[in-house]
């Protein structure tokens, strides 16, 4: 998919000097409205602040725009090169978001999910959140302006720098970081999900199903441990078969989540995972079972946690002769700490995306196997 002019002008902001080879956006943005206004007449593009207003409420982008005008038959042939369609885009551009800063276009999207992102960079994880936060209901307006009913036919018309359909997740993830920080972004983290649940119903399971454990998580991170509890308990009568859900709903009992009824109840935490085994064709049913291992070993009952364990045994030998490939489940012998929970190395993240995340990538290339 070709990118967006403004996806190419970040890129070639970023190349040495001497390596350019188009006109740059920040060079437009150096000239005087009168300026602007003179080199597009030069292109025979009478416009005016009333003619941008009107054409603005018309189009989704300056690009599309710039692409319009030149469609237009009182061009000059000589005129349609894509260096100079560019120059025109560049021109189009400065204008719109000077006259209209608050009529949201791609390119504005563009650059404030790249400011989003920078922050996030550089650390700064609430200035980063709120930014794309406002760039994701910028998207949610245009959607609705342009009746569009997917992030992924979003994205196809977009082609920016960073794809929306990535972002969300990004920001779901990023809004438990600043949680960490301060407890109202878990409330907004909530939020988000839940609308984004509302919206796209039809997304695919893996993201809706993450996006879910997200509210769950949220809630027990805000000690509201029985709203947690009865949200998966509906989600599971929903659908028995989703694997991850038994895991993760499991976890309320037996980690340091919630008020007191959610802390260590290991029986609890292994009933749950045994009425998630006993679902006919359950999804990640090794998830269940290394889960269920590390309960009993967390009990102290070896005599069970080797029974769970032969199970792993066989399905991976299973998995082998129908692969060709084993991806053998490494036993734990330390206390399993929760992939959601904050990362003990104190970096403020979640431990699947700290020291979880390494073990992970080491387990899988069965280092120490």
């Amino acid at each position: 998919m070709k990118l967006s002019y403004i996806a190419e002008n970040r890129i070639e902001e970023n190349r040495p000097e001497k390596e350019r080879h188009s006109p740059l956006l920040s060079q437009g943005s150096e000239l005087t409205d009168t300026e602007l206004l003179e080199k597009l007449d030069s292109f025979g593009i009478k416009i005016s602040k009333k003619i941008l207003n009107k054409l603005s409420r018309e189009f989704t982008s300056a690009e599309e725009l710039s692409k319009w005008f030149f469609k237009k038959s009182n061009l000059q042939s000589k005129y349609t090169t894509d260096m100079e369609i560019k120059r025109v885009w560049i021109w189009l551009t400065v204008l719109w978001e000077r006259w209209f800063p608050k009529r949201i276009n791609y390119e504005m999207v563009d650059d404030r999910m790249a400011y989003g992102y920078d922050e996030l960079d550089d650390y700064n994880v609430i200035s980063g959140c709120e930014i794309l936060l406002c760039v994701w209901y910028d998207v949610l307006k245009i959607m609705k302006k342009r009746d569009i009913k997917t992030l992924e036919e979003f994205d196809e018309k977009f082609r920016g720098t960073y794809p929306v359909s990535n972002m969300e997740n990004d920001l779901e993830d990023e809004l438990w970081n600043a949680g960490i920080e301060n407890k109202k972004y878990l409330k907004k983290r909530i939020s988000f999900c839940r609308d984004f649940l509302k919206r796209f119903p039809e997304e695919d399971s893996f993201r809706i199903e993450n996006f879910k454990c997200a509210i769950a998580e949220s809630y027990l991170q805000l000690g509201k441990f029985r709203k947690a509890n009865r949200l998966y308990k509906k989600w599971l009568r929903q659908d028995p078969g989703w694997g991850e859900g038994w895991v993760r709903w499991s976890d309320c009992f037996w980690q340091s989540y919630g008020d007191e009824d959610g802390i260590n109840d290991l029986d609890r935490a292994e009933s749950i995972l045994k009425q998630g085994l006993a679902v006919v064709d359950v999804r990640d049913r090794p998830a269940i079972l290394d889960k269920l291992w590390s309960v009993y070993n967390e009990k102290r009952d070896s005599d069970k946690a080797d029974e769970i364990q032969k199970e792993i045994d066989e399905l991976e030998d299973e998995e082998t002769n129908y692969i060709g490939a084993s991806q053998k489940i490494i036993p734990r012998t330390h206390k399993k700490i929760p992939r959601n929970k904050p990362c003990p190395c104190g970096s403020g993240k979640k431990y699947k995306k700290c020291c979880g995340n390494e073990i992970t990538q080491t387990e899988e290339k069965g280092v120490g196997s």
